[in-house]
């Protein structure tokens, strides 16, 4: 009888184990997803100026890697990564095409994906309204940015609610104890 307890515990356990990794995952990916999104209006942004300025894409992508390089810190920046990826995999002979699909593909998010068909629809047509284009993707990139921001400050907001309302309870304890341990009956 104590074995199948045993065994049941321990199945239990597993279960939950298995379950909290997956969720770990599940949040690392999120947090994936955030900062590439953090990332994207910088990158745009930079993409669309050296554009303006008549430098050409794949020259803009090395310039913008470049950067990244010089000044990368202890914090983590996954879509400068992926350019300074792209710009080895450029160096090492692989097509502008295929860098740019992968950069859509290995970041995962719609926002790449509109990135990635700019610069391939730039190759493939020669399109001369690409600044514009890019300047119009900044500006929606920046948008959204805002709108993060304004959502992890409710979220915060939203998680500070409950240490406030124990805080007050405590100091309402303590403001009520006198008086009750004064109340004479």
């Amino acid at each position: 009888m104590k074995a199948l307890h045993l065994i049941i515990y321990l199945s239990v356990i597993a279960v939950l184990l298995y379950v909290s990794r997956l969720e770990k995952q599940k949040k690392k990916l999120q947090e994936q997803r955030r900062k590439l999104k953090l990332d994207y209006p910088e990158i745009v942004g930079n993409m669309a100026v050296f554009v303006s300025a008549g430098m050409p894409i794949k020259y803009a992508w090395n310039k913008i890697s470049a950067r990244y390089s010089t000044k990368r810190n202890k914090k983590e920046h996954p879509g400068f990564e992926l350019f300074v990826t792209g710009t080895k995999r450029m160096a090492d002979g692989e097509s502008e095409r295929s860098v740019y699909h992968a950069l859509a593909i290995n970041a995962g998010i719609i926002e790449y994906g509109r990135l990635s068909r700019l610069l391939v629809q730039n190759l493939e047509k020669g399109s001369r309204a690409l600044a514009p284009l890019l300047e119009d993707e900044t500006e929606a990139a920046f948008v959204e940015r805002k709108r993060m921001a304004l959502k992890s400050g409710e979220e915060a907001g939203t998680k500070m609610l409950f240490p406030m309302m124990l805080m007050m309870g405590v100091v309402m304890a303590i403001v009520m104890t006198p008086a009750l341990l004064n109340f004479k009956v």
